[in-house]
């Protein structure tokens, strides 16, 4: 396993060590060994997204809820953006897109924002969640908002209701503040 620093404090790239022989490919997806990660109420989920071009995000949990994330694609390939929202740190309000298949992983540290867009049809992507779902602590940034700078490659073909009507940055910012 191969773990990388990103260029966004505390978010991390990991490449898997694959095991291959001519039945296909074998490799580790999580190990509690993992000296980055706290899974103290981890919570496991798995969304199947069906058409190319469409995005899930850009989401996040407030505290006390707030989450950790180790993302994985087992099927199909995603660009995956996040973006710092934690204020006291030197890379607030910066966002990095990485492409992910299914022989990477990213770790999206808790107080970040996190979106993917699928490249493919048919992505499975697994979430690895540092705590548990509440829904009173959901929250969503428009993936349209400029803040968004490096935005997502492809033209949105699809996405929810809730993510269009998400709020702006500034908005995020005001909550974030208080």
């Amino acid at each position: 396993m191969l773990v990388q620093d990103l260029l966004l404090k505390d978010a991390k790239l990991i490449s898997f060590d694959e095991h291959k022989d001519n039945r296909g490919v074998f490799f580790e997806l999580y190990n509690p060994e993992y000296d980055f990660i706290e899974m103290k109420n981890s919570q496991d989920n798995v969304s199947h997204t069906k058409e190319r071009g469409t995005v899930r995000g850009m989401h996040w949990q407030a505290k006390p809820f707030e989450q950790g994330k180790l993302v994985s694609v087992l099927q199909g390939v995603v660009y995956d953006l996040i973006l710092d929202l934690r204020p006291r740190s030197k890379t607030f309000g910066q966002n990095l897109g990485v492409i992910l298949t299914a022989n990477k992983q990213l770790w999206v540290p808790p107080g970040f924002a996190h979106g993917f867009q699928t490249l493919t049809d048919d992505v499975m992507f697994h979430y690895k969640c540092t705590n548990t779902y509440d829904k009173s602590s959901e929250r969503s940034l428009s993936p349209f908002d400029p803040i968004l700078k490096n935005g997502f490659p492809l033209d949105i073909s699809n996405v929810s209701d809730k993510d269009k009507h998400a709020a702006n940055w500034a908005t995020v910012c005001e909550g974030i503040n208080r």
